[in-house]
């Protein structure tokens, strides 16, 4: 030990915003981050237990205690209360399951982070098999470090069996405090703030597919996860196509994983763009780089997928702007959150993580088979995908939910298509050519439009309400407040307006624009416009101006139905038809002089809002 023994220290900045996590929810065991070692072969326990020992004492993480001091949190080293423990199940009928039973509930249970070790590590004997569990709370050590301090222990077992050499020492872990200390006090922690905050200006609302309605995303005490292998074929697609285009793997499992949340996120004003978390280890090239101890940030990271550029273009720039974010990484997401405002209720600085750990393989026991196993890895607040190991060892697919946001179910299936996408994706030349469903749901879609297959009868829309009209011409069709039309006058007056419509250019393969308050002679105009065989465009008045001439030099359509209220919003070149040009045939007070008929049953539609949503209602009689 280098450092003094129950001497404290203030947290790192790594470790702050998982200790204010903790504080905020002491019983939550969410940050204990456990896993197993599953071991085959002859195993040399005496060997294996020396190993353990062995690595427990120069990991100085492994010994550290948390509490709220004077001026804030601080630690302290407190060597000698961790030991191994050993649990010999060898008699048991169950033994595995016996074992995983109780190494769940050892990661469920919360860690006194004042009075207990922040880790615990047992031998779990079985009959064919040892199971060694580890379990290390987050504020010690990151992910990267868990997987130094497995290695390490294979590393003394291959030494202590004579399979390998004795490893070197961990640096002291006063390397974490004194890094910590060097970057907050310098010029680049300026630099880096004001890179973020320009990289992060106009970023949309954050959301997931568990958020749309604006639910909170906090973790809870459990999490759902589905596990599975990827396929042989698409890891060696992914590292074919990666070495191709000169990318890092990591990266295109990355910024695929966002094109796929950006399609599945989207809320109004987003343009589909989404904000994913992009775990990063801000180790590499500093004093740390092997040392156990907590150093992990979250960067955000803002996809807006480009569907229609060739897909080599776009991941090319997706993977420049993840290597440049990373050289501004060691500034702290949750200084940059507080920065950008965004504390309290549902605001978030990013949505899911996107993990790539091509780290996290199982380590080496010389003379032995070895099988890792994850049992939890830290806070779930909201989706988080993560790739375990490389295409050549094969690659572990998680896919971890909350359960306040997501079912069991639920996260399967997001786990499923997103597998799916990245096979697509890698076989297809652009993002718009890539379903965004997975094959099943696809299948099942199309067994569920098989199934509602029946005949229909070979008609039109207009068909069908002009044979309502002759059926039942006496009926009300139309009610407009305590004003109506029948099926015949609405076929009288329907047929006047389509001639005209029809002289003045409308009929099939035409546009009639459409900018009325919600009225009778609206619904009128539609059902004429349809007679014609042309498309209505409807425009929503309450739009700028610009945005409906934009919309109309766009669509050019033949005609523009509006009324003397909305007409000077339009642009003065439009060719307007107003009601006062419409069939002189039609009174202009007609609604006032006919009461609605009353309707024979509950009207088969209606609609309300403003203008062209218009307030008064507007109710169609019998449906058709």
């Amino acid at each position: 030990m280098t450092r003094a023994v129950q001497e404290t220290r203030p947290l790192t900045e790594a470790q702050e915003g998982l200790w204010y996590f903790q504080a905020l929810d002491p019983a939550n065991p969410i940050l204990n981050t456990g896993q197993y070692l599953e071991l085959t072969g002859a195993v040399d326990l005496a060997a294996l237990r020396e190993a353990v020992a062995r690595t427990i004492i120069e990991s100085e993480a492994l010994h550290l205690r948390f509490r709220t001091g004077s001026t804030g949190p601080e630690q302290w080293l407190q060597p000698g209360a961790l030991s191994l423990s050993e649990v010999d199940l060898t008699a048991h009928p169950e033994a595995a399951a016996e074992a995983l039973r109780q190494m769940q509930a050892d990661t469920a249970r919360p860690t006194d982070l004042a009075a207990e070790p922040v880790a615990a590590f047992t031998l779990f004997l079985l009959p064919d098999r040892v199971f060694l569990y580890e379990r290390i709370h987050h504020l010690a050590t990151d992910g990267y470090g868990i997987v130094l301090v497995s290695n390490r222990i294979g590393e003394h077992y291959g030494h202590l069996t004579g399979q390998g050499p004795e490893p070197l020492p961990f640096p002291p872990l006063s390397r974490a405090d004194d890094e910590d200390a060097v970057y907050r006090n310098s010029p680049r922690r300026v630099g880096d703030a004001a890179w973020w905050r320009e990289a992060m200006a106009g970023a949309p609302v954050v959301t997931s597919p568990g958020t749309l309605a604006g639910e909170r995303a906090v973790s809870g005490h459990e999490f759902h996860r589905e596990s599975l292998w990827l396929p042989e074929a698409l890891t060696a697609r992914l590292a074919a196509f990666s070495d191709q285009h000169g990318f890092g793997w990591p990266d295109v499992l990355t910024a695929l994983t966002g094109a796929c949340l950006a399609r599945w996120s989207g809320v109004d004003g987003a343009g589909g763009e989404a904000v994913i978390g992009m775990p990063f280890m801000a180790r590499m090239g500093r004093k740390i780089a092997r040392l156990p101890c907590m150093a992990m940030n979250v960067l955000p990271h803002r996809v807006s997928p480009d569907e229609e550029a060739p897909l080599s273009d776009w991941l090319g720039h997706e993977v420049r702007r993840m290597r440049e974010a990373r050289k501004h990484g060691l500034y702290r997401s949750e200084q940059l959150r507080r920065d950008l405002g965004l504390i309290g209720g549902a605001r978030r600085l990013y949505g899911p993580l996107v993990n790539v750990q091509p780290f996290d393989r199982a380590p080496v026991f010389s003379g032995l088979e070895c099988r890792l196993h994850i049992l939890g890895a830290g806070a779930v607040e909201d989706l988080t995908f993560t790739f375990r190991g490389d295409p050549v060892a094969g690659i572990l697919f998680e896919t971890d939910s909350n359960p306040g946001l997501y079912s069991a179910e639920e996260t399967r299936n997001h786990g499923l298509r997103l597998m799916a996408f990245i096979e697509g994706a890698l076989a297809a030349e652009r993002l718009r050519d890539v379903p965004s469903a997975s094959p099943d749901e696809i299948a099942a879609q199309d067994a569920r439009a098989l199934a509602s297959r029946h005949p229909v009868p070979d008609v039109t829309l207009v068909d069908l309400i002009e044979a309502q009209m002759r059926e039942t011409p006496e009926a009300p069709a139309l009610r407009f407040g305590a004003v109506g039309l029948s099926y015949a006058e609405l076929d009288a007056q329907t047929e006047a307006l389509a001639v005209q419509l029809r002289a003045r250019g409308a009929g099939p393969e035409q546009i009639v624009a459409v900018a009325m308050e919600r009225s009778l002679e609206l619904s009128v105009a539609l059902v004429a416009i349809l007679r014609t065989g042309a498309a209505w465009l409807p425009l929503d008045p309450d739009h700028p101006p610009e945005r409906l001439a934009r919309i109309l030099a766009m669509a050019k359509p033949v005609l523009v139905m509006t009324s003397a209220a909305i007409a000077p919003l339009l642009p003065a070149e439009a060719p307007l038809f107003q009601p006062a040009d419409w069939p002189a045939d039609w009174p202009a007070q007609w609604h006032s002089l006919h009461p609605a008929p009353p309707l024979a049953r509950p009207s088969g539609h209606s609609a309300s809002g403003q203008r062209c949503m218009g307030q008064p209602r507007i109710s169609f009689g019998n449906p058709i």
